[in-house]
């Protein structure tokens, strides 16, 4: 049985915990009983070659790596990558890839072409209205649906995070005229193997919704999407698996049974373990 975190950061992360070092992690995860924990540090492409988020690769994938062995044989630990924004800088993002042995990469998106991270977004302003949100989410699905082509890319990550800035606007996103295209990427990443990640982190921002909404990963199931990746987005080792059990019976009302973590560079489905 799985119980899991697979998004979690660390001090190698811009904006991860200076304190938070691969390996206590891991001792956090192996404290509160995980099977397994993925750390996936971010590298945001873009940042990373525009020069205003750097990324110490070297060192973070020798430190998981470290911690790797230390912790074998007590804890499934996974050298992982956030890899944001990969299709803006393909060419640079293979190389990334290229450099270490990643078993695991959550695809992301937190900015669109020529765009800031959404977490700038003044959604809030009433000239934010319906239509502009609108707007911005079919932006969201036509770069993710060039991510999921992205070679390497083992699970998507968070796909509603620009959804997390207007419900904190106290706004909402209408998904239902997107039915089509989101039909359309479920069955895509169903048919090449792509998991779909559901991201607890809202629950830690007094936003009792996960990433992306039950709307939205019923419709997954109903594209036979089976692959499923659970994480709490963690940036300190103290919420590592925060609401992650959460998740779980999330994933249990609508039918899923089971999980999927990557061990050794390989994937594993197998039930989730209730503690």
């Amino acid at each position: 049985m799985i119980f899991a975190d697979s998004h979690t950061h660390t001090c190698f992360s811009f904006d991860g915990d200076p304190d938070t070092t691969p390996v206590l992690s891991c001792e956090r995860a192996a404290q509160i009983g995980l099977t397994d924990l993925a750390i996936t540090d971010h590298l945001d492409i873009n940042g990373s070659v525009e020069g205003y988020e750097p990324y110490a690769d070297g060192p973070a994938a020798a430190a998981v790596l470290e911690a790797k062995e230390q912790y074998r044989g007590r804890l499934h630990v996974a050298l992982g990558l956030e890899l944001g924004q990969a299709t803006q800088y393909p060419e640079k993002s293979r190389a990334a890839l290229a450099k270490h042995p990643y078993e695991f990469v959550l695809g992301s998106l937190h900015n669109l072409r020529m765009a800031p991270d959404f977490c700038y977004f003044r959604f809030e302003h009433p000239d934010f209205g319906p239509a502009l949100i609108q707007h911005y989410f079919s932006r969201v699905l036509d770069e993710t649906l060039e991510l999921i082509d992205f070679p390497g890319i083992h699970s998507l990550a968070h796909l509603t995070y620009m959804h997390r800035y207007v419900r904190r606007a106290g706004k909402d996103i209408d998904f239902s005229p997107f039915r089509d295209r989101l039909e359309l990427l479920f069955t895509r990443m169903a048919e090449r193997g792509i998991a779909l990640e559901l991201n607890m982190s809202n629950y830690r921002r007094g936003i009792p919704l996960p990433m992306p909404t039950q709307e939205l990963f019923r419709l997954y199931r109903a594209c036979k999407g089976e692959l499923v990746t659970v994480g709490s987005d963690a940036h300190t080792a103290g919420d590592i698996a925060a609401n992650v059990l959460d998740g779980y019976r999330f994933l249990s009302e609508i039918g899923y049974s089971c999980v999927t973590v990557f061990r050794d560079g390989k994937p594993f489905t197998d039930k989730m373990k209730f503690i």
